[in-house]
């Protein structure tokens, strides 16, 4: 098992939420913050980012940054999907897949 270096969960700052009943309890929210989100621009091998157009606005946002800095990248965002978009449009996901795929390789 590869061992994680330092802390993969930190709390945003200003994010605490007082728990209801428990007024001196505080919950924090805490992010994902993945090193290896730096280095998407070394990807050297086309990729497709699939996001589902009713997921929530962060992770749309998500989409997009991480499309943005692969550089062989092709985002396809699915109407009528959400979070699960191979689950919730399987056949919108499974053409976009497909159609991902005879790009790459009619490029080669």
């Amino acid at each position: 098992m590869p061992h994680i270096r330092g802390p993969v969960l930190r709390p945003i700052a200003g994010r605490g939420r007082v728990c209801a009943g428990q007024p001196d309890r505080t919950l924090r929210r805490w992010r994902w913050l993945p090193p290896a989100g730096e280095r998407l621009r070394e990807i050297g091998a086309p990729a497709l980012v699939v996001v589902g157009a009713n997921d929530t606005p962060a992770t749309l946002k998500r989409a997009d940054e991480i499309a943005s800095k692969i550089p062989e990248a092709m985002k396809v965002v699915i109407p009528g999907a959400a979070h699960m978009v191979n689950m919730d449009a399987a056949a919108p996901f499974n053409a976009a897949a497909l159609e991902f795929f005879a790009t790459v390789v009619a490029a080669q």
